[in-house]
């Protein structure tokens, strides 16, 4: 009899379970690691497989290869609807197997480009890209690339986010920043005005914070008497100012990747990315680089991290950029 009454206990919890999901939307959550990307692709398009992981992901060096994204490619046989995959890439057509998984994630979507949340997973951002028929997936792919990489990335950033700021914000900090230097940055707890020597890293035109646990590290520099910048003098630059603050680091040239960007939306800004190592101290790791005239001049970014225990750090650069991206001048 208990055994019996167990099993109808049990039934019910599974109707209860079953029925709550329904309507309000997928029931199971994110259960693979927050970086992971899963494409769905038919065989017929394999040959495109390089072409979307090229589209997907984007890999610096530290000096070892840093993707961004895991990425795991997935036949409609393979893909498993309950496996709560963050991330979920679709290249399709009506034509192909992947279009039922399309139409799953967009109901009413056609030809085109399409994104959406709560999708297969709790929590899940599902990109998709539909053309009129398997010929032109190459040519749709090519079409839509900034439109999927920028999509992922800024889903990506919500999450980088929430990690970045979990314990709160540094108003202190945030008072002292805009009364010396007449900027606005939102700090995030646990950071605090970079030392060397016993004096904390504060000039005029120069501040400096960190935070420990794994050890990441910005520079804040503004100079309106530099009146152009390219690559090669930014990495100039920081080596200099590396030398006097930073024990003598250098920016590792064959590691460096020259991107660019609109920062604060405003600012057209170069963005370097790469290595660097300290030979005396025997240490190293990533660092990026923000460079972008302003109505204050000249104005530059870097972010550094050390941490030989991790060996994912790309996401702690970003995690950094989240604070810089919040960066406004007094008007």
């Amino acid at each position: 009899m208990l055994r019996k009454a167990g099993l109808i206990l049990w039934a019910i919890i599974l109707v209860f379970i079953v029925s709550g999901c329904g309507e309000n939307g997928p029931e199971y959550k994110i259960r693979k690691k927050r970086n992971m990307v899963a494409y769905i692709i038919d065989e017929a398009a394999l040959n495109l497989s390089n072409d979307v992981e090229k589209t997907l992901n984007d890999t610096f060096y530290d000096p070892m290869p840093d993707p961004v994204f895991d990425l795991d490619g997935y036949t409609p046989d393979q893909f498993q609807l309950d496996a709560g995959y963050p991330y979920v890439f679709i290249l399709t057509s009506p034509q192909l197997k992947s279009y039922a998984f399309f139409k799953i994630a967009f109901k009413n979507g056609g030809t085109g480009f399409y994104t959406r949340e709560n999708v297969f997973s709790q929590g899940d951002f599902v990109i998709g890209v539909c053309a009129p028929g398997p010929e032109l997936l190459g040519a749709f792919l090519e079409k839509y690339r900034d439109s999927i990489k920028n999509a992922l990335y800024k889903s990506y950033e919500k999450h980088l986010k929430k990690l970045a700021y979990f314990a709160g914000k540094n108003n202190w900090m945030r008072k002292e920043l805009l009364k010396k230097y007449g900027i606005y940055l939102d700090v995030p707890e646990g950071w605090t005005y970079i030392k060397m020597k016993d004096t904390i890293l504060k000039f005029d035109n120069l501040f400096g914070i960190v935070k420990h646990y794994p050890e990441r590290f910005m520079l804040f520099y503004n100079n309106p008497e530099i009146p152009y910048f390219d690559a090669d003098l930014l990495i100039r630059m920081r080596d200099s100012l590396a030398a006097l603050y930073y024990g003598g680091d250098k920016v590792v040239k064959s590691t460096v990747k020259v991107d660019s960007m609109m920062f604060e939306s405003r600012y057209p800004a170069l963005v370097l990315t790469g290595a660097w190592e300290n030979s005396r101290e025997y240490v190293g790791g990533p660092f990026r680089l923000i460079a972008f005239k302003s109505e204050r001049g000249f104005f530059m970014i870097d972010m550094g991290v050390y941490a030989p225990e991790k060996r994912r750090k790309i996401q702690y650069l970003l995690r950094m950029q989240i604070i810089a991206s919040t960066l406004k001048f007094k008007q």
